[in-house]
């Protein structure tokens, strides 16, 4: 409730007689697991919603995509954004399954309505840093800046995990309700697709399978449907339907 205070008596207005209402303000910017109950909070202060555009969260106290569904249906005027995700302690070159961790979280956001999906750190070294803390992590790329050696990088798993939705899903793409199906078979699928003209575009979907072994199945779309076989820990992008 503070911070709605803080949003309603002062910062609002001091935006608003700056000219700068026109700037997206977020607010919360924490972790999933408390989310529902700050933003009423929030949103019960007189005159603070008015200022708000979008609501941000983290991922790291758990993966409760049940609290971004929440705020999502309750709130559908506000954008939900995850502002902050990373993988810690320290960088673990090549390792896989961090990179399953990203793809499970951006699907499982996205389906809860998520608007979309931030890694926190670009670049780091070797050792996770540089951090004034010490809290070292992870990042899609790894700079070898050690000393008398040449300058190189690594891209990690994590890197090619989160390409698979930046560059099939655009901006302005409607997520399309699915079956949240891997409590299951460990398969999790998320799909997007842009409208244009008056027609259907076709649908860009991203499948994993976390699991240890290969997984067939089929994808819908009213009449029609594609059959997917993935082999174990794997990720794929797809794009079919109509045009």
């Amino acid at each position: 409730r503070e911070e709605g205070e803080f949003v309603a008596n002062y910062l609002g207005p001091a935006l608003d007689a700056a000219s700068l209402s026109h700037l997206n303000l977020m607010i919360y910017d924490h972790n999933r697991g408390h989310l529902p109950q700050f933003v009423r909070d929030f949103m019960a202060v007189p005159g603070a919603e008015k200022y708000v555009a979008g609501i941000a969260f983290h991922w790291y106290d758990n993966q409760s995509f049940a609290a971004v569904a929440e705020v999502h249906d309750e709130y559908p005027q506000h954008f939900v954004l995850g502002t902050e995700a990373c993988n810690c302690p320290g960088v673990q070159v090549g390792s896989w399954s961090r990179g399953e961790s990203y793809g499970f979280d951006i699907i499982g956001d996205l389906l809860a309505g998520a608007s979309g999906w931030v890694d926190w750190n670009l670049i780091l070294d070797l050792q996770g840093g540089p951090n004034h803390l010490n809290n070292y992590c992870d990042a899609g790329i790894i700079v070898n800046n050690t000393d008398n050696a040449d300058i190189s990088y690594f891209l990690q798993p994590s890197y090619f995990f989160m390409g698979h939705f930046s560059r099939f899903f655009r901006p302005n793409d409607t997520v399309i309700e699915s079956a949240w199906d891997g409590a299951v078979n460990q398969v999790y699928c998320v799909s997007t697709r842009s409208h244009h003209r008056n027609s259907r575009s076709p649908l860009a979907t991203v499948c994993m399978n976390q699991a240890d072994s290969e997984q067939e199945f089929a994808l819908t779309d009213g009449e029609e449907y594609l059959d997917v076989k993935l082999p174990p820990h794997s990720i794929a992008s797809i794009t079919w339907g109509t045009d």
